[in-house]
């Protein structure tokens, strides 16, 4: 049996309470990389091999061991070709170049503004760089987002680069079964609604949540940061993001009050959330894929100066076969949870005073 080691924050059968998660940050600060890493682990899950998560863990100490554990060491990257990303990039370079069995990028992409200018990414091209040669020294080609990743990497002189997609839209084979649930949006439309720190402050998306709280009362926010978690959890506020009081999952944010703001930290309950909605919509790209995922329409909205990944909306979201053109938690997998005396559903104190007095 080959044994296959996979950049991810767990496995998909793991069971985490919700504090282990959050401490141990599972998600690596965000839920969406849980989705294309469970989908990377079921296609590489067959008969003949065994597929281990590495909990995101990229030390190079450890090369001696993964080479005598392993057959082939398997990184499901999404906009890893950014800044704040470049120290990160290093360390997992660092790993690569000991290791001496394949190694396997899954659809990685270059971020950058939405006009695809590369120029934000120069300071950090020896960094590209090196990762690059040390991949395609393990493996025949890198997998990317898009065409613009494609074409960012041959500028450099890798030809070896193969335009792939996001893993997370392969989760169901080779289509989704996305159908439109209602003609019309009536007030009494579960929606469902996503955006990052930086669309709701910088880019206007707070103003189109708030109409649409007003219009839709059972509108939902999914937040997707470990800072979203933490303030769901623990009305953590104390970090920068944790302080932007536009985001519905602020303390002091309405929806917060109302009831109406989730956060997965296991993709299958997200899905099965989502399934029952008649629509979503916002700037993140896997938490409208998440949607797709579940059944569900899902456009993505671009709001004012949002930093876009590299890779085409059209090729990060693939058009498939089946998919049509166009109470405040922190959620476990309930159903694996139970097995193991945990409810699944983490609500915020004054939520819990309400449900034990119920």
């Amino acid at each position: 049996m080959r044994r296959i080691l996979l950049r991810s924050g767990k496995s998909p059968f793991d069971v985490i309470p919700v504090e282990d998660a959050l401490h141990r940050d599972v998600i690596a600060t965000n839920s969406g990389n849980l989705i294309f890493s469970d989908a990377a682990h079921k296609i590489l899950t067959t008969p003949d091999t065994e597929v281990v998560s590495n909990g995101m863990r990229a030390d190079p100490a450890a090369a001696g061991r993964i080479n005598d554990e392993y057959d082939v060491f398997v990184v499901p990257l999404a906009n890893a070709f950014r800044p704040s990303f470049e120290a990160a990039l290093q360390r997992l370079t660092r790993l690569i170049e000991k290791l001496r069995i394949p190694v396997v990028v899954l659809g990685v992409g270059a971020q950058t503004g939405v006009d695809y200018d590369a120029a934000r990414l120069k300071a950090m091209e020896p960094t590209v760089r090196a990762f690059c040669s040390a991949v395609l020294d393990h493996s025949a080609s890198i997998g990317v987002r898009g065409e613009f990743t494609e074409r960012y990497l041959n500028e450099m002189g890798f030809r070896d680069v193969e335009v792939i997609g996001c893993p997370s839209m392969f989760l169901h084979g080779d289509r989704l079964d996305v159908r439109k649930k209602a003609e019309t949006l009536t007030p009494d439309a579960r929606i469902a609604v996503n955006g990052s720190h930086t669309a709701m402050r910088g880019g206007g998306l707070h103003r189109i949540v708030d109409l649409a709280h007003q219009r839709y009362p059972n509108l939902r926010y999914i937040g997707q940061n470990l800072t979203d978690a933490k303030q769901l959890h623990w009305r953590d506020v104390n970090s920068p993001a944790g302080r932007i009081t536009l985001m519905p999952t602020h303390p002091e944010h309405p929806m917060f009050h109302e009831d109406k703001v989730r956060v997965y930290i296991d993709p299958q309950t997200w899905f099965d959330d989502l399934r029952d909605f008649d629509y979503s919509f916002g700037s993140r790209i896997h938490g409208n894929i998440a949607a797709l995922l579940a059944g569900t329409p899902g456009p993505i909205v671009r709001p004012r100066r949002r930093r876009a990944t590299g890779a085409s909306t059209r090729r990060d979201t693939p058009p498939r076969r089946g998919v049509p053109g166009g109470s405040t938690r922190v959620v476990c997998d309930g159903r694996l949870l139970a097995r193991t005396g945990h409810s699944g559903v983490f609500r915020t104190p004054a939520c819990r005073q309400q449900a034990d007095a119920r």
